[in-house]
């Protein structure tokens, strides 16, 4: 059941769904064409290898067809997309900022890792 649209990208667009009793993000890719469905599948990768390895990593519930297009479903995060918290929080504030960083950091570490 979608609830929202949330925003579009590059890529496509991401909806907020609930799926199980749980909001969730539904990222469509924007055509059915070969490299759009490319980066879907390389994102959906690179979330299957590493989502439930790190509290750090965008965690990966699945895929579904949605719009006549195959689509991954990501848990909903409430403050959005990391390239834009920026709008949600106030990044002047030095603890949460650097708190950011860290987490980010912490991330990368890991992805880098494996």
């Amino acid at each position: 059941h979608v609830i929202r649209f949330l925003g579009g990208g590059h890529n496509g667009d991401a909806h907020l769904a609930r799926l199980d009793g749980k909001e969730v993000v539904i990222k469509v890719p924007k055509s059915n064409k070969e490299d759009s469905y490319m980066k879907i599948f390389s994102e959906l990768g690179t979330n299957l290898r590493y989502s439930k390895g790190s509290k750090f990593i965008c965690e990966m519930i699945g895929a579904i067809e949605f719009q006549s297009r195959l689509c991954i479903v990501l848990k909903y995060y409430r403050n959005g997309s990391l390239d834009k918290l920026h709008e949600t929080l106030d990044m002047h504030l030095e603890p949460l900022f650097s708190r950011i960083v860290h987490d980010v950091c912490e991330g990368l570490k890991y992805l880098h890792s494996h």
